[in-house]
């Protein structure tokens, strides 16, 4: 009979990776100015650029896409380019706390994870290692040498009693920042300041003056192993100096100084020039740092603030011209061509007054009618402009005005403006007309407006004359405001409030006007100046899976779980609608404490892919979607019917020729009975799909059973074949580790057995069965096979493994792996592995049982998990720290993805090349 079977190794060979090489060029979505150095003039600035994962982003940037700041003020970047680490070396001074908190397997985590960082070093690359718990210690001083350091690292011991964390820190930074040159300083702890008696004097107010202005980014790794641990002021001193905080465990030590060390090399440095536009020659001041990155695509990027101190002594001062005071400008304008002559009256004239330029003050201003100066009755300013009244005596016909200023020693004038004085009327004395000017509460700022938003417009009117409130209206782009209201504040002051709805975002203009009985007053026009605020970028969603395949059975349902991430923006959970294959389904979410939802959707699927996206609606009447994640149902083989095999029939043993009788002596105590040697059967059953396993004896009554139990109890000598009894091993190739089994029954020496138990051997997802067989006997037993390829009997003799007390049912739904591994350049050997149908292998580092173990601290725990579909295999990252690279692409977390022949696979620092060989049986 012959059947499909897909066999195949899987290769995997281990390439060293530089740590550098494992860093992928994103979209910068965050920028960090983390050093400063200047020499006389010049300005050196080192900056990272991350994206939304925390990897450094590199590439070719122009100075174009930079800008620099200090104090506010905006600095030419004259060039841009990548740090090179081939060229130029980073002295870092490793700080670590040796107090009698950390253990000793914490210690060997971080000893590890600085033998690592040191192996890695640039040509030009140099450390310092101090230790602190009571004391601070220096193990070695700005020292290239690698033997040395490897050395100061082998002897880190933690054994001081007390720690103190602030002189840790304080002694670390003094060191980096009295080394020319590139420094970073690197600490690493588990605890909070516990100072000695000697050591309280250093407080964490008393030494972050001096921390932020050495110049020195700070990188703190709290261990949180123990309770305790100050993450709080880690960050502070991480966020002022430009450096980085991990809150993480010892283990991950390595993984840490690894994320710090491609930081460092992958900086962008930025070059100007400083320019002493202030006269500050020979002054040493601290001044704040920015740095803002243009993306080509995205918003602008700013960076976090740096204090340091800036050195003007050898900054030249530029030559500057100075600047002329320009001489102010005014003009005259007049609210009537002419006037009634109020006969023995005073004569009043309303106008305005211009400036046209410069500035002059209320004080400078006076008014000449006819080359005589004349009483300022009232004189406001809205502006550029003063509203003024003037009185005094002047006949009747036409009368020359103008507006004249007096600055210091200098007098200007405006142009003369006439007026025609009329002869007065015989009849009662005119009221002098009311003078109106309004104040707004907004006058001289931006307002920023959505068109067709109503603005709300408040302000204050000044009167001068007799006004009633009620007389007042509101105009706006010279249209009536309707809804205006006026309420006096006192006899010469009004406020209002006037709405308007915007239609052109650019100016809008308003006065007040009164109408009287014969005339209509005005106040002088006012503006607003509108713009549009800068659109609010759309949120940005990302949604993951928890499983990347599931299992379909019937009409069941499944479990769909994941988390949806609000990578950037703001979205409500209540606008957020989950689509399966194009289909809206209802969902409910859970908020986690970093914002991000997590969910679980019951959805009945059919066989083969399933597209799954989020999608969030906004106020703006449009909706985002996230990035389409893909799920893989499955329907598990179904278990073949088992059927009946025909037992072969027993042939009775011949009747024994009599023999003498032989002499009688006192028999020995009676070993007590098996409690498994009874009429029972036992069943096992594997609802996955693996061939039925039978053995099968029979014991007539109890009375044969106790004389043959007697029998082979003599004769154990010539062998007796078990299955393994009450919590021996079988072994489970799928797994390729031992599993706990219950007692089996025995298989007895001889011919074909009676029936005494039914069993079988469970193998999920359809792999090889094994059966463990003690005390193997020459003659063997019979084994029957039901369910199986072949199906029948097979004799447990030499030939079938009674040799080796091993008998193997191979299966045909499987696929065998062999790998060897390699880490940095280092073979370990080859192994081999059976992979299952619908039953994974996991690879990681060791700490959580993987299948397989790849002994590289970059690797995750688990890492990777392989699988078998019968028809193809998959790799799957199990949301590993480093992440896993397949042909060189990033896959995300818990993505499943297909491998073919000669594909190959990055965790860590390990290689895997995957080949694969079909045939058929």
């Amino acid at each position: 009979m012959k059947r499909m079977a897909i066999v195949g190794w899987i290769l995997l060979l281990a390439l060293a990776l530089p740590a550098q090489d494992g860093l992928a060029a994103g979209v910068a979505s965050a920028i960090t100015l983390n050093q400063v150095q200047q020499r006389n003039a010049d300005l050196t600035m080192y900056v990272s650029l991350t994206d939304s994962a925390g990897s450094p982003v590199t590439g070719d940037f122009s100075t174009d896409q930079f800008d620099i700041a200090i104090d506010g003020r905006t600095l030419e970047v004259e060039s841009v380019e990548a740090f090179d680490p081939k060229k130029q070396g980073i002295h870092y001074v490793f700080s670590v706390d040796v107090s009698r908190t950390v253990t000793e397997a914490m210690m060997e985590d971080v000893r590890e994870g600085l033998h690592a960082f040191v192996e890695d070093f640039g040509p030009h690359d140099t450390a310092t290692i101090i230790t602190f718990g009571e004391v601070m210690t220096q193990r070695i001083v700005n020292s290239a040498s690698q033997t040395a350091l490897h050395e100061a690292i082998d002897g880190l011991e933690a054994n001081e009693g007390m720690t103190a964390l602030y002189k840790g820190v304080i002694d670390a930074v003094t060191l980096a920042a009295s080394t020319d040159g590139r420094s970073a300083v690197i600490m690493i702890t588990d605890g909070k300041n516990d100072p000695t008696e000697e050591m309280q004097s250093y407080t964490k107010e008393g030494i972050f003056d001096e921390v932020t202005s050495a110049q020195v980014p700070l990188y703190c790794i709290g261990l949180n192993d123990n309770d305790g641990v100050d993450q709080e002021s880690l960050a502070e001193f991480a966020q002022v100096t430009g450096g980085g905080q991990y809150d993480i465990p010892a283990e991950q030590t390595g993984q840490a100084l690894d994320a710090i060390c491609d930081i460092m090399r992958s900086a962008i440095v930025l070059r100007t020039t400083l320019v002493n536009t202030e006269g500050r020659a020979g002054f040493v001041e601290p001044s704040t740092f920015k740095v803002g990155f243009q993306p080509e695509n995205g918003a602008f990027l700013v960076s976090n603030e740096l204090q340091q101190n800036i050195n003007w002594k050898n900054v030249p001062m530029p030559t500057i011209a100075p600047t002329a005071t320009p001489i102010p400008e005014i003009s005259l304008e007049l609210d009537a061509e002419s006037v009634e002559h109020p006969g023995s009256s005073r004569l009043t004239i309303t106008g305005a007054i211009l400036i046209e330029q410069g500035e002059v003050e209320e004080d400078d201003l006076s008014i000449t009618v006819n080359g005589e100066p004349w009483r300022l009755t009232a004189l406001m300013r809205n502006g550029t402009s003063y509203t003024f009244a003037a009185e005094g005596m002047v006949p009747s016909g036409t009368v020359a005005l103008d507006v004249q200023a007096e600055i210091t020693d200098l007098r200007i004038a405006s142009r003369v403006q006439r007026i025609n004085v009329l002869a007065p009327t015989p009849g009662p004395t005119a009221t002098p007309a009311p003078i109106l000017a309004v104040e707004l509460d907004d006058a001289g700022r931006d307002l920023l407006i959505q068109q067709g938003e109503l603005l709300t417009i408040t302000g204050v009117v000044n009167v001068q004359g007799s006004v009633d409130g009620e007389d007042m209206r509101v105009y706006i782009n010279d249209v009536l405001c309707e809804d205006a209201t006026v309420t006096r504040l006192n006899a010469s002051q009004y406020e209002f409030t006037a709405h308007y709805t915007v239609e052109d975002l650019s100016v809008v203009e308003l006065n007040v006007q009164i109408q009287l009985e014969d005339a209509q007053i005005s106040s002088r026009m006012q503006r607003l100046n509108l713009i549009t605020p800068a659109p609010t970028p759309a949120p940005e969603l990302q949604l993951t899976l928890t499983d990347a395949r599931v299992t379909y059975i019937a009409e069941e349902e499944v479990l769909i779980r994941g988390r949806i991430e609000v990578v950037s923006g703001e979205v409500e959970a209540d606008n957020i609608a989950m689509y399966i294959n194009a289909n809206k389904s209802e969902v409910s979410l859970v908020e986690a404490s970093d914002g991000s939802y997590t969910f679980e959707v019951e959805y009945l699927p059919s066989e083969g892919a399933t597209q799954i996206d989020v999608r969030a609606r906004l106020a703006s009447d449009t909706s985002v979607s996230s990035n389409t994640e893909k799920l893989l149902v499955v329907t598990p083989t179904p278990a073949p019917t088992p059927t009946p095999t025909r037992r072969p029939e027993v042939t009775p043993p011949p009747t024994p020729t009599p023999t003498p009788a032989p002499v009688i002596t006192p028999a020995p105590t009676p070993t007590p009975v098996p409690s498994f040697v009874q009429q029972v059967q036992t069943v096992v059953r594997d609802m996955v799909g693996n061939g039925t396993i039978w053995y099968a004896a029979a014991i007539a009554a109890l009375l044969v059973a106790l004389l043959i139990w007697a029998i082979l109890h003599a004769r154990r000598n010539r062998g007796k074949s078990n299955i393994q009894s009450t919590n021996s091993s079988t072994f489970d190739t799928r797994l390729g580790r031992e599993k706990e089994q219950e007692d089996k029954g025995t298989i007895r020496d001889g011919d074909d057995m009676d029936t005494i138990a039914e069993e079988e051997i469970p193998s999920s997802g359809g792999g090889s069965g094994t059966i463990i067989v003690n005390q193997a006997s020459e003659s063997g037993g019979t084994l029957y096979i039901d369910e199986k390829p072949g199906g029948g009997t097979m004799r447990l003799d030499e030939d079938y493994g009674m040799s080796t007390g091993t008998v193997r049912i191979e299966d045909d739904r499987g696929i065998d792996i062999t790998m060897e591994e390699i880490y940095r350049r280092e073979p370990r050997g080859a192994r081999s592995v059976h992979v299952e149908v619908a039953r994974p292998v996991t690879i990681g580092r060791g700490d959580y049982s993987e299948d397989i173990v790849i002994s590289d601290s970059t690797v995750s725990s688990p890492h990777l998990s392989l699988s078998f579909d019968g028809m193809d295999v998959y790799i799957e990252d199990l949301g590993s720290t480093n992440g896993t690279k397949h042909n060189g692409a990033k896959i995300s977390a818990h993505e499943a993805r297909k491998i073919v022949s000669g594909d190959s696979v990055v965790i860590g620092y390990t290689a895997l090349k995957f080949l694969f060989k079909t045939g058929q049986e």
